[in-house]
Protein backbone atom coordinates (compact mmCIF):
# COMPACT_ATOMS: atom_id res chain seq x y z
CA UNK A 1 0.00 0.00 0.00
CA UNK A 2 1.11 3.57 -0.76
CA UNK A 3 -0.30 6.69 0.92
CA UNK A 4 -0.43 10.24 -0.42
CA UNK A 5 -1.29 13.24 1.75
CA UNK A 6 -2.48 15.65 -0.95
CA UNK A 7 -2.73 19.14 0.56
CA UNK A 8 -3.81 22.54 -0.63
CA UNK A 9 -1.09 25.20 -0.68
CA UNK A 10 -0.78 27.70 2.16
CA UNK A 11 -2.27 31.18 2.46
CA UNK A 12 -1.60 33.50 -0.51
CA UNK A 13 -0.40 36.65 1.23
CA UNK A 14 2.81 37.34 -0.65
CA UNK A 15 3.80 40.71 -2.06
CA UNK A 16 3.92 39.12 -5.50
CA UNK A 17 0.47 38.00 -6.71
CA UNK A 18 -0.42 34.36 -6.00
CA UNK A 19 2.55 33.66 -3.72
CA UNK A 20 2.72 32.92 -0.03
CA UNK A 21 4.15 35.50 2.35
CA UNK A 22 4.69 35.69 6.12
CA UNK A 23 1.25 34.36 7.10
CA UNK A 24 1.43 31.55 4.52
CA UNK A 25 4.95 30.59 5.55
CA UNK A 26 4.00 30.54 9.25
CA UNK A 27 1.00 28.32 8.60
CA UNK A 28 3.01 25.88 6.47
CA UNK A 29 5.82 25.69 9.04
CA UNK A 30 3.29 25.14 11.85
CA UNK A 31 1.63 22.33 9.90
CA UNK A 32 5.03 20.77 9.23
CA UNK A 33 5.76 20.84 12.97
CA UNK A 34 2.65 18.71 13.59
CA UNK A 35 3.85 15.87 11.37
CA UNK A 36 4.42 12.74 13.41
CA UNK A 37 5.69 10.46 10.64
CA UNK A 38 8.31 11.55 8.14
CA UNK A 39 7.33 11.59 4.50
CA UNK A 40 9.58 9.70 2.12
CA UNK A 41 8.80 11.88 -0.93
CA UNK A 42 7.37 15.31 -1.67
CA UNK A 43 5.58 16.53 -4.79
CA UNK A 44 4.15 19.86 -5.90
CA UNK A 45 2.47 21.44 -8.88
CA UNK A 46 4.02 23.93 -11.30
CA UNK A 47 2.81 27.13 -9.60
CA UNK A 48 5.24 28.84 -7.26
CA UNK A 49 2.94 28.85 -4.22
CA UNK A 50 2.95 25.04 -4.14
CA UNK A 51 6.76 24.94 -4.09
CA UNK A 52 6.89 27.69 -1.46
CA UNK A 53 4.44 25.75 0.69
CA UNK A 54 6.45 22.55 0.36
CA UNK A 55 9.70 24.21 1.47
CA UNK A 56 8.06 26.01 4.41
CA UNK A 57 6.30 22.79 5.45
CA UNK A 58 9.58 20.85 5.24
CA UNK A 59 11.30 23.53 7.35
CA UNK A 60 8.71 22.83 10.03
CA UNK A 61 9.44 19.11 9.95
CA UNK A 62 13.20 19.83 10.16
CA UNK A 63 13.99 17.47 7.31
CA UNK A 64 13.55 17.44 3.57
CA UNK A 65 12.01 14.36 1.95
CA UNK A 66 13.11 13.31 -1.53
CA UNK A 67 11.89 16.04 -3.85
CA UNK A 68 10.23 14.67 -6.91
CA UNK A 69 9.71 16.29 -10.32
CA UNK A 70 6.97 18.90 -10.67
CA UNK A 71 3.59 17.34 -11.47
CA UNK A 72 2.06 19.59 -14.13
CA UNK A 73 -1.22 17.67 -14.25
CA UNK A 74 -2.27 18.84 -10.79
CA UNK A 75 -2.79 22.45 -11.84
CA UNK A 76 -1.13 25.10 -13.98
CA UNK A 77 -2.05 28.63 -15.04
CA UNK A 78 -3.92 27.38 -18.11
CA UNK A 79 -6.20 25.18 -16.01
CA UNK A 80 -6.93 27.90 -13.48
CA UNK A 81 -7.67 30.41 -16.24
CA UNK A 82 -10.25 27.94 -17.62
CA UNK A 83 -11.79 27.33 -14.21
CA UNK A 84 -11.67 30.90 -12.91
CA UNK A 85 -14.34 32.44 -15.14
CA UNK A 86 -16.33 35.46 -13.92
CA UNK A 87 -19.28 33.11 -13.27
CA UNK A 88 -17.07 30.81 -11.19
CA UNK A 89 -15.72 33.73 -9.14
CA UNK A 90 -19.24 35.06 -8.62
CA UNK A 91 -20.37 31.66 -7.28
CA UNK A 92 -17.41 31.57 -4.86
CA UNK A 93 -18.15 35.11 -3.69
CA UNK A 94 -21.75 33.99 -3.05
CA UNK A 95 -20.49 31.28 -0.67
CA UNK A 96 -19.91 28.20 -2.81
CA UNK A 97 -16.70 26.26 -2.26
CA UNK A 98 -14.29 26.13 -5.18
CA UNK A 99 -15.45 22.57 -5.87
CA UNK A 100 -19.15 23.44 -5.68
CA UNK A 101 -18.64 26.47 -7.92
CA UNK A 102 -16.73 24.38 -10.46
CA UNK A 103 -19.55 21.84 -10.76
CA UNK A 104 -22.27 24.50 -10.84
CA UNK A 105 -20.58 26.68 -13.47
CA UNK A 106 -18.71 24.17 -15.65
CA UNK A 107 -20.85 21.03 -15.24
CA UNK A 108 -19.99 17.40 -14.67
CA UNK A 109 -18.69 16.67 -18.18
CA UNK A 110 -15.97 19.34 -17.98
CA UNK A 111 -15.27 18.41 -14.34
CA UNK A 112 -14.67 14.80 -15.42
CA UNK A 113 -12.16 15.96 -18.04
CA UNK A 114 -10.24 17.97 -15.47
CA UNK A 115 -10.51 15.16 -12.90
CA UNK A 116 -9.05 12.63 -15.33
CA UNK A 117 -6.05 14.89 -15.85
CA UNK A 118 -5.64 15.21 -12.07
CA UNK A 119 -5.83 11.42 -11.74
CA UNK A 120 -2.98 11.12 -14.27
CA UNK A 121 -0.90 13.39 -12.02
CA UNK A 122 -1.73 11.44 -8.88
CA UNK A 123 -0.92 8.16 -10.64
CA UNK A 124 2.50 9.64 -11.55
CA UNK A 125 3.07 10.35 -7.87
CA UNK A 126 2.04 6.85 -6.81
CA UNK A 127 4.21 5.33 -9.58
CA UNK A 128 7.23 7.18 -8.15
CA UNK A 129 6.63 5.70 -4.70
CA UNK A 130 7.70 2.33 -3.33
CA UNK A 131 5.28 0.04 -1.54
CA UNK A 132 4.76 1.15 2.06
CA UNK A 133 5.80 4.76 1.46
CA UNK A 134 3.89 7.82 2.62
CA UNK A 135 4.36 10.98 0.56
CA UNK A 136 3.05 14.53 0.67
CA UNK A 137 1.94 16.67 -2.27
CA UNK A 138 0.96 20.32 -2.47
CA UNK A 139 -1.56 21.44 -5.04
CA UNK A 140 -4.76 23.43 -5.35
CA UNK A 141 -8.41 23.52 -4.58
CA UNK A 142 -10.62 22.45 -6.43
CA UNK A 143 -8.25 19.98 -8.14
CA UNK A 144 -7.75 17.96 -4.94
CA UNK A 145 -11.52 17.73 -4.43
CA UNK A 146 -11.98 16.80 -8.10
CA UNK A 147 -9.57 13.93 -7.59
CA UNK A 148 -11.56 12.64 -4.61
CA UNK A 149 -14.83 13.14 -6.51
CA UNK A 150 -13.54 11.07 -9.43
CA UNK A 151 -12.17 8.34 -7.15
CA UNK A 152 -15.50 8.11 -5.30
CA UNK A 153 -17.53 7.68 -8.50
CA UNK A 154 -18.56 11.32 -8.94
CA UNK A 155 -19.77 11.59 -5.37
CA UNK A 156 -18.06 13.64 -2.70
CA UNK A 157 -19.09 13.96 0.93
CA UNK A 158 -19.87 17.54 1.87
CA UNK A 159 -17.10 17.57 4.48
CA UNK A 160 -14.58 17.11 1.64
CA UNK A 161 -15.98 19.83 -0.61
CA UNK A 162 -14.39 22.85 1.07
CA UNK A 163 -10.64 22.68 1.65
CA UNK A 164 -9.01 25.55 3.49
CA UNK A 165 -5.38 26.55 3.33
CA UNK A 166 -3.10 23.56 4.05
CA UNK A 167 -6.04 21.14 4.34
CA UNK A 168 -6.12 18.07 2.17
CA UNK A 169 -7.32 14.60 1.39
CA UNK A 170 -5.48 11.34 1.99
CA UNK A 171 -5.38 8.91 -0.92
CA UNK A 172 -4.14 5.34 -0.82
CA UNK A 173 -3.40 2.86 -3.55
CA UNK A 174 -3.25 -0.85 -3.11
CA UNK A 175 -2.35 -3.55 -5.57
CA UNK A 176 0.12 -4.08 -8.35
CA UNK A 177 0.75 -1.20 -10.76
CA UNK A 178 -1.42 -2.63 -13.51
CA UNK A 179 -4.34 -3.12 -11.08
CA UNK A 180 -4.02 -0.11 -8.77
CA UNK A 181 -7.17 1.11 -7.11
CA UNK A 182 -7.00 4.58 -5.63
CA UNK A 183 -9.26 5.23 -2.65
CA UNK A 184 -9.95 8.15 -0.33
CA UNK A 185 -8.75 7.40 3.20
CA UNK A 186 -9.51 10.61 5.10
CA UNK A 187 -9.34 14.38 5.32
CA UNK A 188 -6.47 16.48 6.64
CA UNK A 189 -7.79 19.37 8.70
CA UNK A 190 -5.95 22.39 10.04
CA UNK A 191 -6.42 23.80 13.48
Amino acid sequence: MKTLHYRRHSTKDGVVKDTIGPKGISLAVAEGQKVEKMYSRAFHGPLVRTAQTLYAFAAGTVYLPDLMPVIAEIGDNTLFAEIGTPEFLKAVEAGASYFQALLAVHGQAKAKDWAETAVDGVRKMFDAMADGEVAVAFGHSPVIELMAWWVDGNELAESYQRLGDMEGIIFVVDGKEEHQTITVSGKISVG
